[in-house]
């Protein structure tokens, strides 16, 4: 039911819906031996503010980015999914 509003709501087919899926677990899947490595160098706490530090970063400079740019990575990442 959710992917029938998706493809509504975002005007994309179910193909770009399912290969969002799909590189949300490639992503996570290549992450899980870098990320790990570094939480046995670095530890737990260090390595989980690195990432809430970067992610609140990415956030912030996409939230306050001009419409133009924002359109353009929306764009970019359209492009890069009908591909």
């Amino acid at each position: 039911m959710a992917g029938l509003d998706a493809v509504d709501r975002f005007h994309v087919g179910a193909s770009a819906l399912s290969t969002f899926s799909i590189l949300q677990l490639l992503v996570y899947a290549g992450m899980q031996i870098p990320v790990g490595l570094l939480v046995d160098r670095l530890g737990t706490k260090k390595v989980l503010t690195i990432g809430v530090v970067l992610f609140t970063v990415g956030q912030l400079g996409f939230a306050l980015s001009p419409p133009t740019a924002w359109r353009w990575r929306r764009g970019r990442c359209s492009a890069a999914v009908t591909r």
